[in-house]
Order: structure tokens, then C-alpha cells, then sequence
């Protein structure tokens, strides 16, 4: 991800989570009606009353504030992934990891079909692919195949894990 995009993920997130520990400490003490047990008051610390122990609606209160903290977290963290995603142009060896993901066979296995349909030798593959690894030069035959299928591959949705059965 984009170093702009961590920072503002994690400035949001401080937040939303400092937001949601002064909303525990201050507000939710006086809708229970216990404000002397926990929090900051304006004159400073309050101390617990001995013996005392927090209300299962205040736990209760404080632990749903943190669960909808981290879902609002999650969930703008996904639309901010979906953003960035959908602004940047896909390269051709994102195409061939897409691809490679999709069917299951590897980017040698691409080329190989890539080369179907142009007059290119088995040797010249190999050397193509070589020069691939070794500094992301993508022959034309390989260019031609992803631009060719381009729109098919964009309609396809490639899961976040994939599980191989053997």
C-alpha cells in the first residue's frame, strides 16, 4: 500500500479508538449512573469507591463501543483498498499474476499459450521467460495475449485465498 494511505488508515484509527475510550470513560459512567467509578472527571482523577466493581451494563456498553470501532475501522479500511485498487491501472504482470491465479498454472504456462498463436520457438520461450524473472521484460506475444483478454480478465473476481484440493 501507499505510504499516505497507511498514515491516513493509521490516524483514523487512532481516532476512532481514542474517540471511542473518551466516549467509555466520560459519557457511558453517566448514562449508567455510575460516574464515580472510572474515567477522568474535570477536576482530575476519579478514584474508585473500595470494594467496587464495574456493572455488567457498563462492560457491556464499553465493549460494544470497541467492536463498532474496529467494524467502522474495517470497513473503511476496505472501501479505501477498493479506491486505491480501482484508481491504479493494472500492469501487464498483474494481468499474468491475476491469470496465473485463476486457472491454476504458472506464468511459463501463460507464455506458452501466449506463443500459440504467433510463430515462436519452444527455445525462444524459455529465453523470453528467463529475461521475464530477471528484469519484468514482457515479450510482445505475452503483451498481445493479456491485452487481447483484458476485458474477459477484469470481469473475473479473484478470491483473496484459494484453496487446492490434491
Amino acid at each position: 500500500m501507499d505510504k499516505k494511505i497507511v498514515l491516513f488508515y493509521a490516524i483514523f484509527a487512532a481516532v476512532m479508538i481514542g474517540g471511542s475510550l473518551a466516549i467509555s470513560l466520560w459519557i457511558f459512567p453517566k448514562i449508567v449512573g455510575n460516574a464515580r467509578y472510572m474515567g477522568f472527571g474535570l477536576a482530575g482523577m476519579i478514584e474508585p469507591v473500595p470494594g467496587q466493581i464495574p456493572s455488567k451494563q457498563m462492560l457491556t456498553l464499553i465493549c460494544a463501543q470497541m467492536v463498532g470501532t474496529f467494524g467502522i475501522l474495517w470497513l473503511v479500511g476496505r472501501q479505501v483498498v477498493k479506491r486505491i485498487h480501482r484508481d491504479r491501472p493494472v500492469s501487464i504482470e498483474g494481468y499474468l499474476f491475476k491469470i496465473s491465479r485463476l486457472t491454476g498454472k504458472n506464468e511459463f504456462d501463460i507464455f506458452c499459450k501466449a506463443a500459440e498463436d504467433w510463430p515462436v520457438s519452444p527455445d525462444q520461450i524459455k529465453q523470453d521467460f528467463s529475461l521475464y524473472m530477471a528484469e519484468q521484460f514482457i515479450p510482445y506475444y505475452v503483451n498481445h495475449f493479456v491485452r487481447k483478454n483484458q476485458e474477459h480478465i477484469d470481469k473475473l473476481h479473484m478470491p483473496i485465498f484459494q484453496f487446492h484440493q490434491h
